[in-house]
């Protein structure tokens, strides 16, 4: 098990498969890695990338016994359409169960999240996320305001543009993560627009992670941050900063 992702331990996929919804999904790295497992490991042949339950995967979290940070759904999105209420409500069944881990769920689809999660009860070990990379985008923040008592992120990851999260930090966002896009074909960023986002988190007393950036060139001394929000710790449990 295990996972390159720098933000989290590990990645737990009880959804695959995804369809675009914006200008990040262009170069989509999961729809890159569904096409190479094309016809393997549970991947359909003729449409890899096509929304799937994976039920037999649903119970994962329970056997591990080190605690872990663990992205929801790397391979696709919790909140597609065509994935019903009921499998949604028992994947936060199994997170709210498996107390040790912290889980992060991050969607392009907040309007279906924040239904979801509407009157409940928060729970401790799950943050709710959204992704944004460009000012067009921007507008899923907005969302997180309907998840009041949770906790909140923003992935601006491929960060394609400069843009501000300044009117949602501290009130609607708990923790910013950003990066350039990866992989064939990937698009530039501007290290001024990563320093625009990790100035307005300092103002603002946010955690900032900076997850890499374009391939190749080397990550700026003032922008080597990754800082863990407190309850996310590597125990799940605390706060941890780590400068680069």
């Amino acid at each position: 098990m295990g996972t390159g992702i720098e933000w989290c331990d590990d990645t737990w996929n009880p959804v695959t498969g995804c369809t675009p919804v914006g200008a990040g999904c262009a170069n989509c790295y999961a729809r890159r890695m569904a096409n190479r497992l094309r016809g393997r490991a549970g991947y359909d042949q003729a449409n890899p990338f096509a929304v799937t339950v994976r039920a037999e995967r649903l119970h994962e979290p329970s056997g591990w016994k080190r605690a872990r940070r663990v992205f929801v759904c790397s391979m696709g999105d919790l909140f597609h359409e065509e994935v019903q209420e009921v499998w949604q409500r028992l994947v936060f069944e199994e997170m709210e169960k498996c107390a040790r881990h912290t889980f992060f769920v991050l969607t392009k689809r907040p309007d279906r999240m924040a239904a979801f999660v509407c009157g409940a009860l928060p729970v401790s070990n799950v943050w709710l996320g959204v992704s944004v990379e460009n000012r067009a985008a921007a507008g899923r923040v907005e969302w997180l305001k309907e998840a009041a008592g949770w906790h909140r992120f923003v992935s601006a990851e491929p960060l394609l543009e400069e843009l501000s999260l300044a009117p949602w930090l501290k009130r609607s966002v708990h923790w910013v993560i950003a990066g350039a896009e990866q992989g064939p074909g990937a698009r530039p960023m501007e290290w001024e627009w990563a320093r625009k986002l990790m100035r307005e988190c300092r103002w603002t007393g946010t955690p900032f992670f900076f997850k890499r950036g374009p391939r190749g060139r080397r990550v700026p001394p003032d922008l080597q941050l990754r800082e863990w929000p407190a309850g996310a710790g590597r125990d799940g449990t605390g706060p941890e900063k780590r400068g680069g």
